[in-house]
């Protein structure tokens, strides 16, 4: 692959992740934004749906983050480009790096629907 076709690709790779994570982050933040607002009021039936459709979305939006983060980082250190004289992109291993963010981000919000609706529940009984 030529110099120019190998920048194209990293290119589109990296628009292609960029993609994926603003989808994961805008399901973050519609769940979060549930969960702030309404989630003390939703019965237990409705808090397991929505906190498992986030799952299995922001889980498959995520996952492909990951692979074109990955894909990205395997064809940079494979070709040769002027990319690969960016310090920022040769000064952690990004994916670890979104790996890490993105199971945190979701390990959080989880956290956050069930301690909004543990408050509410421990206001009700005192």
């Amino acid at each position: 692959m030529t110099e120019a076709e190998a920048i194209e690709t990293l290119s589109i790779l990296g628009a292609n992740g960029a993609t994926y994570f603003t989808l994961f982050t805008t399901f973050t933040f519609a769940y979060l934004t549930v969960a702030y607002f309404v989630g003390a009021s939703l019965t237990r039936f409705q808090c397991i749906a929505v906190s498992a459709i986030y799952f299995f979305t922001a889980s498959m939006m995520g996952a492909s983050t990951m692979v074109y983060v990955d894909t990205f980082a395997a064809l940079k250190a494979r070709e040769l480009t002027i990319m690969n004289e960016s310090w920022i992109g040769n000064l952690v291993t990004w994916p670890t790096v979104v790996t890490i963010m993105l199971a945190s981000m979701m390990l959080i919000s989880l956290y956050f629907m069930y301690d909004v609706r543990r408050r509410a529940n421990y206001s009700h009984d005192t």
